[in-house]
Formats: C-alpha cells, structure tokens, sequence
C-alpha cells in the first residue's frame, strides 16, 4: 500500500492514508479483490485564477466472491491554486452499490 502525503496541517493531516487503509479493511471485511477506478474525460470543469471545479464520471470495479461488479459515478474536485500548484481543497465519490 502506498502512503500519501496530505500535504496539510491539523485535523486533515493524513486524513488520504486512512482513508486508503480503510478501503483496504472494508474490502477485506467484504471479500472484495482487484478494486479500481476507472475514469474518462470531465464531464465539466471551470477555472479561474486560483480556484477550479472538475467532474469526472467514473467506474469502480472490482471482484467480489468470485463474481466481476462494476458502478458507474463521478468524482468531484474542488481545486485551488498555492503558488504554482494545484491542490485539492475537497472532492467527493458518488456512486450506487457496485453490481
């Protein structure tokens, strides 16, 4: 498992690894192998100078008791500009119950 570096201070220290490590818990729990997401092209994206807004369909898949899933849903990024770079000020995952 790779560790991400949040790249932030306080109560979002971290807050990327754990959400990894969790993943990793729940597909244990749940019997779940070989999960990935799939993305294409933004549906939408708009930017200004220092803020931008990015969604992205997307497609989880994984295995799951032996049988292949798939649900298809978006990403969303709220992105803001520090210096030179972009970084991810929040986003979310949507999506129904893979089936």
């Amino acid at each position: 498992m790779r560790k991400f570096d949040a790249g932030t201070s306080g109560p979002a220290a971290g807050a990327p690894q754990r959400g990894l490590e969790d993943y990793g818990k729940d597909s244990t729990a749940g019997g779940i192998t070989g999960g990935r997401l799939d993305y294409a092209a933004p549906l939408r994206a708009s930017a200004s100078d220092t803020t931008a807004y990015i969604v992205l369909p997307t497609i989880y898949r994984m295995t799951q008791g032996g049988k292949a899933k798939s649900a298809a849903g978006t990403m969303t990024f709220v992105m803001t500009k520090v210096g030179n770079d972009w970084k991810i000020a929040s986003w979310t995952y949507s999506a129904p119950a893979p089936q």
